[in-house]
């Protein structure tokens, strides 16, 4: 009887894992609620893009900057269980089945990584005490928010294999072009 009990546990765990993944899903559009998750998780990116960009704006003054810091706090909590439930339903895709190795090697894909990077900025103060000018640069990977949209984006991610393909002959590109930005100035 407990071994029974102990398997609908584990069935129960699975496909409540199996509900995640699929909601998480960007190309799973068949749920309301996979559609709903990609139109807020899209919605959030873009609002804290904006949030970026007008917090920089000095003359909209203390109470709008408290409604930036709450909706950073707010906005980074979301992106975090994202990025912990996207972790935790990893090994359901077939790349990734290993617990260990899976995992890790999940942590560690492109798109894993701007997930991340896009969240890092908020806890990096917590743990180290630098110069308030780093954490300045470091908010600006908050933009990396926005890349986050590859994943939901099929002609984002269509971009992503061009420059992923050429990325050397981009690179030689950049190079001349901040030549020629250092010479200009």
């Amino acid at each position: 009887m407990e071994s029974h009990e102990t398997n609908l546990a584990l069935i129960s765990k699975l496909s409540l894992k199996h509900k995640i993944a699929e909601i998480l899903d960007p190309h799973h559009k068949d749920t309301f609620l996979a559609r709903g998750f990609n139109i807020f998780i899209i919605t959030l990116i873009i609002l804290n893009v904006f949030a970026v960009t007008l917090e920089t704006v000095e003359s909209l003054g203390k109470t709008r900057s408290q409604f930036f810091k709450i909706f950073e706090i707010i906005s980074v909590m979301v992106f975090t269980i994202e990025y912990i439930l996207r972790l935790w339903t990893s090994n359901l895709h077939h790349r990734y089945r290993d617990p260990i190795k899976g995992w890790l090697r999940y942590a560690m894909s492109p798109m894993a990584l701007i997930d991340l990077l896009a969240i890092i900025p908020f806890y990096l103060p917590m743990f180290l005490d630098t110069d308030l000018r780093f954490i300045r640069v470091l908010r600006l990977f908050r933009l990396f928010t926005l890349l986050k949209m590859v994943r939901y984006s099929k002609s984002l991610g269509l971009m992503a294999n061009v420059i992923s393909e050429k990325k050397e002959e981009l690179l030689i590109v950049f190079a001349g072009v901040m030549a020629l930005l250092m010479l200009s100035s």
